[in-house]
């Protein structure tokens, strides 16, 4: 007859399942779609170089998180890396 031998390692605890939101899985079923991250906002920003006398201005994708200091990007509300033009809201 066998004996019993108990597990040493110590109990599993389960992992918590982490549903993606309604919204997430639009953007992934977008993403997909389309071929390129669907942006979901944008920030400008405004930096003071104190000791060189100039204000440079960026637009931060807050989709991928690129940042561009182009004017023109900044003008236009561009983000090269998702290739799309941020509409205000």
């Amino acid at each position: 007859m066998a004996d019993h031998v108990e597990d040493p390692s110590p109990p599993r605890v389960p992992t918590p399942t982490v549903r993606a939101t309604r919204t997430e899985r639009l953007k992934d079923w977008l993403v997909h779609l389309l071929g390129h991250p669907v942006c979901t906002g944008y920030a400008i920003t405004h930096t003071e170089h104190v000791g060189e006398g100039h204000r440079l201005t960026s637009i931060t994708c807050l989709r991928c998180g690129l940042s561009s200091f182009h004017p023109t990007d900044v003008a236009e509300k561009y983000c090269g890396r998702c290739h799309v033009f941020h509409e205000d809201s």
